[in-house]
């Protein structure tokens, strides 16, 4: 009896086969959104009002970070995740999202948290291997095997 060659299973560079592709979270604030001076009145007139659409129309997006985050999610199938400290708020985290899909920003989720909590919430998420964030004033609340200070977006998704 004649076997079969066997076929090989077509992937995408990066996946293995006993281990999803790796989480990361990027904190907004500071790394992906930058805030200039000059519209942080509107900014705060609109986050006052509740509208969060127009207040994130103040921020700008990094265009390197952009660049690095599409590097890396189409090179080596990363996963990522934005976190902002700006509100608590669902409804802010929905107008961020829908900012990162008009600029086609590739991300898995946007939220929208407390610090501490996500600190504590990051417990429960052994998948997520990596927070960057660029204020140091916070890097010590979360784990030191998870929290990463970002100073250079190179660093971004660096195992």
């Amino acid at each position: 009896m004649q076997s079969r060659p066997r076929q090989r299973a077509l992937r995408h560079k990066g996946e293995g086969l006993d281990r999803p592709p790796p989480k990361f979270v990027l904190i907004f604030e500071g790394a992906l959104g930058i805030l200039s001076p000059l519209a942080e009145p509107a900014f705060a007139r609109h986050m006052k009002a509740g509208d969060y659409h127009r207040a994130l129309d103040s921020w700008e997006l990094s265009g390197l970070v952009t660049r690095v985050l599409m590097d890396r999610v189409w090179r080596y199938s990363q996963t990522w995740y934005i976190v902002t400290y700006l509100t608590a708020d669902d409804d802010f985290a929905a107008a961020l999202g829908a900012k990162l899909d008009t600029c086609e920003i590739p991300y898995k989720q946007a939220w929208a948290l407390d610090p501490g909590a996500f600190a504590r919430r990051l417990i429960a998420m052994p998948d997520i291997i990596r927070v960057y964030d660029p204020d140091p004033a916070r890097t010590g609340i979360y784990s030191p095997a998870v929290g990463r200070l970002l100073a250079d977006p190179r660093q971004l998704g660096i195992v």
